[in-house]
């Protein structure tokens, strides 16, 4: 494999292979991959000689334009770096070696990976970091503890379902009646799936009407997403359940900083005075699920509880009436 030159106008590199003499055109990005992989899995590998091809990318230039006597500063990055190329090319596993060489096969991957960097900015703009069971069953545990609530006619209410990752303890607790919304039409879909029992609607909770007032306590559960690019999405969906849905509790997971004294009394003033905070308690080990990636994020459980002011004046409670302290 010989380094033949570099193109500034496409931000490649032009290889030409030992075995047929064909030409490649490639990016920096695939000798990263390499010497990322590489470095898993061989300690004695040298390391990509970053500077050295970023000196070669500063402009366009070719073998043929060294043997007239161009850009002869650059002869010595190029022979480091075309044996580096060389070194770690030899070291990949067969299946990267022919797909690097395969102008189809390497043209597939990088579609694969153009369209799992979409989904990835996809899920991460719809803030689909999901809850693991344990998340699950530890707010759930607090949800049924709480008093004076008719669990046998309530509705349980996920506003961001996901893939309905609360259905299935839901119901092994006794709930008779889910309803979930989920943004994104095809994890809606695998939330369905997981559940036919469940109703789920694709639409943005934010624009959802409450059909059924009166037909028993609804009861919010869940994991909304934790930010937008122009609001604090987390204020939304408390306000949301508490003014279109009534909702008689809100348990959401959330992000450490929400449990912060200043960040529950926004969560207070955008509930109203009808509201109290009932319940927050750190999660052990706490972690989520992006896009199968296991990410380490400190998170606490909150649970508000509407309160009837009808025998007295609203005074709004700032102090949580039950507060778990972290281990």
């Amino acid at each position: 494999m010989q380094l033949a030159g570099f193109d500034a106008s496409t931000s490649t590199f032009v290889l030409v292979s030992a075995a047929d003499g064909s030409t490649l055109r490639r990016t920096f990005v695939d000798f990263q991959t390499w010497d990322r992989y590489l470095h898993k899995k061989v300690k004695s590998m040298e390391h990509l000689p970053t500077k050295r091809f970023k000196h070669l990318m500063a402009i366009s230039w070719t073998r043929d334009g060294l043997a007239n006597g161009q850009h002869l500063a650059l002869t010595k990055n190029i022979e480091q770096c075309q044996k580096w190329i060389q070194s770690a090319f030899a070291r990949l596993p067969l299946d990267m070696q022919r797909t690097f060489v395969d102008d189809m096969a390497y043209a597939a991957l990088q579609r694969e990976a153009a369209a799992r960097l979409a989904r990835n900015k996809a899920a991460k703009d719809l803030g689909q970091y999901f809850s693991p069971p344990s998340s699950v069953a530890m707010l759930l545990d607090a949800v049924f503890a709480l008093p004076s609530i008719s669990f046998e006619s309530a509705l349980f209410l996920e506003p961001s379902c996901g893939v309905g990752r609360f259905f299935q303890p839901l119901v092994d607790r006794g709930a008779k009646r889910i309803l979930g919304y989920e943004l994104d039409a095809t994890v809606a879909a695998t939330a369905a799936a997981a559940l036919p029992s469940a109703h789920v609607i694709s639409l943005d909770f934010l624009k959802s009407t409450n059909p059924e007032t009166g037909r028993g306590d609804v009861i919010v559960v869940g994991n909304p997403p934790f930010s937008s690019p122009d609001s604090d999405i987390v204020l939304d969906f408390f306000g949301h359940c508490a003014e279109e849905w009534h909702a008689k509790a809100i348990a959401f997971i959330l992000p450490e900083r929400c449990a912060k004294p200043m960040y529950m009394e926004s969560i207070l003033a955008k509930l109203t005075c009808a509201f109290v905070c009932h319940h927050v308690a750190p999660i052990p080990e706490s972690h989520f699920d992006f896009q199968g990636q296991r990410i380490n994020k400190p998170s606490v459980i909150l649970i508000y509880t509407r309160v009837d002011y009808s025998d007295g004046p609203c005074i709004p409670p700032f102090l949580c009436l039950e507060f778990v302290p972290g281990h």
